[in-house]
């Protein structure tokens, strides 16, 4: 039942941040429909399938890799913003989610392990892997994504758009099934991230 509750709730912040880039089609005053209990199947089975078109997308990126691996790398991707730095040319600390200031620094395997709930020694090794890879790289003391390749920057433009598109067909269908709702301004909350 906690599980549940859990994932309704991800997914309940999922919409609220699109809704606050106003992103994937999703408006400012749209949010997850109220009580969440009453679209919980329809949620965890449009959102889990999402969820494994994106782990299907991030095993093609290399499929000679283990799905721990790319769970690692995915993790640290998240982390440190890699997915908006893939535009050829774009600065670092720039782009679309810029103004959200989210982290564009490099991460540490400690903040990794506890991001991923993985043990500190199996993620330390999981990055060594990717290090030698060429896949992850060390800089400012802690580990990033190598975009410096652009060979390599080609599989994470591909991932990105398909997790955009996606993302998109996933909202669609939220839409559809009634997950997420329309909200006139006169109850939006104050702040979009607020229930």
């Amino acid at each position: 039942m906690m599980a549940i509750a859990s994932y309704l709730s991800a997914t309940s912040r999922f919409v609220s941040g699109l809704s606050v880039l106003e992103a994937c089609g999703v408006l400012g005053t749209d949010r997850m429909a109220n009580p969440p209990w009453s679209i919980g199947g329809i949620t965890t089975r449009l959102m889990t399938a999402h969820v494994l078109r994106g782990i299907e997308s991030a095993t093609d990126l290399n499929p000679s890799v283990s799905l721990s691996t790319q769970y690692i790398a995915l993790a640290l991707a998240h982390l440190t913003g890699a997915a908006l730095r893939v535009q050829p040319g774009l600065p670092e600390g720039a782009g679309r989610l810029a103004y959200l200031a989210p982290t564009f620094k490099a991460v540490s395997v400690s903040r990794l392990s506890r991001f991923t709930r993985l043990p500190h020694e199996t993620v330390r090794r999981q990055i060594l892997k990717l290090e030698k890879m060429g896949a992850v790289t060390q800089r400012d003391g802690g580990k990033v994504i190598d975009l410096s390749d652009p060979a390599r920057m080609i599989p994470w433009v591909d991932l990105q758009t398909q997790t955009d598109v996606s993302t998109r067909q996933t909202v669609w269908k939220l839409f559809r099934a009634g997950v997420i709702v329309h909200t006139p301004p006169s109850e939006t909350p104050l702040h979009p991230l607020m229930p």
